[in-house]
């Protein structure tokens, strides 16, 4: 793989916060890759409410290079004197597309990375449209789950991503986005955020608190510092970074810390989160109400590149939100402390919100709050590690240890530059900037007698198109070119059927294949009819199904059987559940009840989300290692079920009865009627009370499970 010439638009430092620090430990990976990365920002016009405090020597961390010839460079955007008008609003979205417009011409760019939909994603589409040069899309969980609610903005957001060629985001967000319009194909998610393990480390130097504070007296960032006492680094030390407010419980923090203040406890508290703004002013006035005065340090944003050195100053981090509107939110804080060693008290909200949640204890690696609300339990806690540091320590240590093993950052952005690297690959073999010049040129691509009647008649048959006078002169150029047509043609071919071929993953990985006839078999098989996703799996199963009937007779039966299981569960997997699309993103998916005797005379039926089919060979066992020559016919009855919050499906075998109690209830009926008809199933006059309790208990799973849902 090449090094790439990269224009990264996006939050950088001095902005503060997860999307500028995402970015810059990104820019930085993909410079020590060698790749070289151009960042267009508005950084330096932030406000002081949101803006680090960056000394002079720290500065010269913004930009780097490396010897691979890898660099870093920063083009900043600032407001003229003279470039008022009425009604007034800063120009973001132009003077970020002009500035990034100029970079990607200066330097030839290859491609354009986006990050946070207001103003940079929107830069960003307008660059790559005036280029031609593709552009992926980042979306963090405010920008989507807050701006994009707003009516009058989401059409234009959703223009933005389902123009992008990549879209950067969260499993949990995959069906929606799918089912709001974007391409599947386009998709690329699970990206964590970039650690360097050179500055999140338990080995390095704390913050020097006094030193910083000198710092900034004299500077935009003084503000009085609660405290009149000198830092004292031996005292146990409480601390928080990132914004505070309603729900960064950072008030639950400070009544708690008052509780133990008034018990005579005695500590530090250090609080990271900036020194302007409402909520600042609301948590000074209730550190002074609950007299933690003369033990409290406010300190300004700092560099991401510093945030452990203030995290290795801590004998306690906490971080408490809940109750969080967001639902997708996923701050990086907690990886963050985890990589640092030290102990991190968190709310069992974000503790859900984890990855590697499993391997999370409280107690061993962390301390969890099941709510920051419970005063008293936060409390106690917060008082174990004041009266205990060496555990606290100790707990810290394993963290890290847990953090060191389940790190796979670098391969993920591996991916990513993959990913960044096909599309530049395929956008240079069929550059088009237009979407109606895409059009009229998909339609010559793919009618043998469209081309030609273009060249009897150019004019009359372009007139449907709308093409200024530079692109009417490239198509006439184009239609006289079959030869590139035709290359063109088979790279569109190319990659449709390697992304199509990679989601049927139990052939391609259990069936010895000639993938270059599937191929070519393909090659004369495709139409280019515009087909949505699901659509696009079933059109390429029932290619597989006449492949097989034509080129492999032999395996015709356990082959279609294996297609169909392919098919099923990409289609369980992404197939939107109820109230899944870019409106109800903020919503909790509801978890099923489970079903007692008390709700005997309910109505249930089949969930439309799930696919219940008659299998003749038992496809998932070549997962357990199966041969396939061992297969054996059967009657096998499995259910593809959605998994929630993840582009996913479990598949759960069905008994011959449970199978029948699906049959039973593609529409509506009561629980005493599938009783009843389970009973006929097995031509019993009367239902001993044992069948009825086994059939209810099975009717329960399949309620439990999500096949069946209670009817409305």
């Amino acid at each position: 793989m090449n090094n790439m010439i990269l224009c990264i638009i996006g939050k950088y430092p001095p902005i503060q916060g997860g999307v500028s620090c995402y970015i810059y430990w990104l820019t930085h990976y993909l410079a020590k890759m060698g790749h070289e990365v151009h960042v267009v920002t508005n950084a330096n016009e932030v406000e002081l409410d949101y803006r680090m405090y960056i000394s002079d020597e720290e500065s010269s961390k913004l930009e780097c290079s490396f010897e691979n010839g890898g660099f870093v460079k920063l083009h900043c955007t600032y407001e003229h004197e003279h470039a008022k008008y009425i009604p007034y609003t800063n120009p973001f979205v132009s003077k970020l597309a002009s500035l990034a417009f100029d970079v990607v011409k200066t330097y030839n760019c290859s491609f354009i990375y986006t990050s946070y939909l207001e103003p940079y994603g929107f830069a960003g589409a307008l660059v790559s449209q005036w280029t031609g040069i593709p552009y992926s899309v980042q979306h963090a969980g405010s920008d989507i789950g807050r701006l994009a609610q707003i009516p009058e903005r989401q059409s234009a957001y959703l223009q933005v991503i389902q123009n992008a060629d990549i879209v950067i985001t969260t499993k949990s967000l995959v069906r929606s986005l799918v089912s709001s319009g974007i391409n599947y194909e386009n998709l690329l998610f699970g990206m964590p955020n970039y650690l360097s393990s050179e500055y999140f480390t338990p080995q390095g130097l704390p913050l020097d608190i006094p030193i910083l504070l000198e710092k900034i007296k004299n500077t935009n960032y003084a503000s009085p510092v609660i405290s009149r006492f000198k830092f004292d680094p031996n005292k146990v030390t409480i601390g928080i970074y990132g914004k505070v407010g309603k729900y960064k419980g950072t008030l639950e923090l400070i009544t708690a810390l008052g509780q133990l203040r008034k018990k005579g406890k005695d500590f530090n508290f250090i609080a990271l989160c900036g020194v302007f703004g409402r909520g600042i002013e609301l948590f000074k006035r209730e550190i002074q109400r609950q007299e933690l005065n003369d033990c409290t340090y406010l300190l300004p944003y700092i560099p991401h590149w510093l945030v452990p050195n203030f995290i290795r100053t801590c004998t306690a981090v906490c971080f408490l939100e809940n109750r969080f509107p967001i639902r997708i939110h996923k701050p990086q804080i907690p990886r963050e402390v985890f990589a640092c060693g030290i102990c991190l008290i968190l709310s069992q909200e974000i503790y859900n919100k984890q990855i590697n949640k499993k391997l999370l204890v409280s107690k061993e690696n962390c301390l969890i709050i099941p709510d920051p609300q419970n005063i008293d339990y936060l409390s106690d806690t917060i008082q174990w590690v004041i009266d205990n540091p060496k555990q606290a320590q100790k707990i810290g240590s394993y963290a890290a240890s847990t953090y060191k093993l389940n790190n796979n950052s670098d391969s993920l952005y591996n991916e990513l530059i993959i990913k960044i690297d096909e599309v530049v690959k395929f956008k240079k073999e069929s550059s088009m900037t237009l979407v109606e010049f895409q059009r009229a040129l998909v339609k010559i691509y793919t009618e043998s007698s469209f081309r030609e009647s273009l060249r009897k008649d150019f004019i009359q048959n372009i007139r449907e198109y709308e093409l200024n006078q530079h692109e009417i002169e490239a198509l006439y150029k184009l239609v006289n070119l079959t030869p590139n047509i035709e290359r063109f043609t088979e790279s569109l071919v190319n990659k449709k059927f390697k992304f199509l071929y990679k989601q049927f993953s139990t052939i391609n990985t259990f069936f010895d294949i000639n993938e270059l006839d599937l191929f070519n078999q393909f090659k004369s098989y495709y139409d280019f009819i515009n087909r949505s996703w699901i659509e696009e799996i079933d059109y390429f199963a029932d290619f597989l199904n006449k492949y097989t009937s034509k080129k492999l007779p032999s395996l015709c039966l356990y082959f279609n059987d294996a297609i169909k299981y392919d098919q099923l569960i990409k289609k369980a997997s992404l197939l939107p559940l109820p109230n899944e699309n870019i409106d109800f993103i903020n919503e909790e998916y509801v978890t099923i009840n489970s079903i007692n005797k008390n709700f005997y005379n309910i109505k249930v039926l089949k969930s439309k989300s799930v696919f219940i089919e008659k299998f003749n060979y038992n496809i998932p066992s070549l997962y357990k290692g199966v041969n396939i020559q061992s297969l054996k016919k059967d009657s096998i009855f499995f259910a593809f079920i959605p998994c929630i919050d993840r582009p996913n499906a479990e598949v759960y075998r069905l008994s011959s009865v449970l199978y029948f109690i699906t049959l039973m209830s593609e529409n509506p009926i009561s629980i005493v009627q599938l009783v009843e008809q389970s009973a006929s199933f097995y031509n019993l006059l009367q239902i001993p009370d044992k069948f009825r309790i086994s059939c209810l208990a099975g009717i329960q799973e399949l309620y439990e499970k999500g096949i069946l849902v209670k009817s409305l």
